[in-house]
């Protein structure tokens, strides 16, 4: 037994130290707040924001991923449509592929650096693309894009890589609300009305006893004005474990975005629906994938680990001084997210006259008072003669007399 502990020792190290001779080592990427201040998205310059990540998009790599969604964000915010949806289905594309981590890779994320792994997004997050890309479809009234693209960010737990991502035997489709919802809305909009019911059946399985007004069908049939608002910062990740070289995703349970209050030609419509907590279901493990909440990590980089094997007579002390000189090497934790997510996305289906309407929306804290800081107007708000309009409002600096 001691022998068989000796070479597995030995083997581990010698394999991590191979590996990182391989791959090159990985560099500790920048801050994602500091990416999102110096490319002007935080200060609401979207327009630079495009032109920033644009530019630093370049070739696919480990993180070419990641900067696609960033583009794609900061395209969404800037009205730059095509450039969203280009971006979003190159990004959903590479997340719905298999394999794209080689052996080496794998075992140099297992031991020690996550970072030389191709970043392909919690589930969460693969979700929220799709939802994304399925939203740009229906903009353009593809609803058979669209629905096909919601499907999709409803199956990120069901269609997985089994190398790269943790199995479990429930389905993460109840949460997804949003997916639900929108799928319902393409199934009507393309008259398939058997599973439109089902649809809607699913979301209000999934959303909380105040929004389940929104899954009407009969209301869903008649509303021309589809108004979507985004609040607050979604899931952030954090180191944790022994050595902090693991990930952990930081939701924050208490949530911390405002909700939004609206109204329409100076009255006051029903509560928005809140149809996603980010938050909160990043919070659950079916919704993280094996990179997030790996323990076998945190536990063989750990000393005592190391002491422990020593201790025990199963290695000797320059094998076991060996081994935790490699595995204190290089260990970065891949702390990559997508942080340009909200935390909270609200929907309100409206039925309005067609002609142009007052669009007002204010925004309370916790305490049920007002940032008035964050108050948008808006004087144009068209409503066509047929079809539908959706509306797209994110959370931000204050809007006084603005067009639609």
């Amino acid at each position: 037994m001691r022998t068989v502990l000796k070479c597995l020792a030995l083997t581990v190290a010698s394999i991590f130290v191979a590996a990182i001779a391989l791959t090159g080592g990985c560099a500790v990427p920048q801050h994602p707040m500091a990416v999102l201040e110096e490319s002007g998205y935080e200060d609401y310059e979207y327009g630079r924001a495009v032109d920033y990540f644009r530019q630093r998009r370049k070739a696919p790599d480990v993180d070419y991923v990641l900067r696609t969604l960033r583009l794609a964000s900061a395209a969404l915010a800037a009205r730059q449509w095509d450039v969203a949806r280009e971006a979003f289905e190159d990004a959903t594309d590479i997340m719905d592929s298999f394999h794209t981590n080689t052996e080496v890779q794998k075992w140099v994320a297992l031991v020690t650096n996550e970072l030389v792994k191709v970043f392909k997004g919690e589930p969460y997050e693969r979700a929220m693309a799709h939802w994304y890309l399925g939203m740009l479809y229906y903009r353009a009234g593809e609803y058979d894009n669209a629905a096909a693209c919601f499907r999709n960010s409803l199956f990120k737990l069901k269609v997985y890589d089994a190398q790269n991502d943790i199995q479990v035997e429930d389905s993460a489709e109840s949460d997804f609300a949003l997916g639900h919802y929108f799928l319902a809305r393409c199934y009507q909009r393309m008259r398939d009305m058997q599973n439109a019911r089902r649809a809607f059946t699913y979301a209000r399985e999934a959303v909380g006893p105040a929004s389940k007004w929104i899954t009407n069908e009969a209301l869903n049939a008649t509303t021309n004005v589809v108004l979507v608002i985004e609040t607050g910062n979604g899931p952030f990740k954090t180191p944790y474990g022994p050595n902090a070289v693991a990930a952990e995703l930081n939701p924050i349970f208490a949530s911390r975005s405002l909700k939004p209050v609206v109204w329409v030609d100076d009255k006051k419509t029903r509560e928005p629906a809140l149809l996603v907590n980010l938050r909160l279901i990043s919070a659950k493990r079916k919704w993280q994938n094996i990179d997030t909440i790996r323990y076998v990590k945190s536990m063989l980089n750990s000393g005592a680990a190391v002491a422990a094997l020593r201790g025990a007579g199963s290695v000797d002390g320059a094998i076991a001084r060996g081994l935790a000189i490699a595995l204190s090497l290089g260990l970065h934790p891949d702390l990559r997210y997508w942080e340009m997510l909200p935390e909270n996305v609200f929907v309100l289906p409206l039925h309005l006259t067609p002609g142009t309407h007052r669009l007002r929306i204010h925004y309370l804290d916790t305490r049920e008072c007002e940032e008035e800081w964050h108050r948008q107007e808006w004087d144009q708000l068209v409503v066509p003669n047929t079809g539908e309009r959706l509306v797209w409002v994110r959370c931000g600096p204050r809007v006084t007399g603005g067009r639609l």
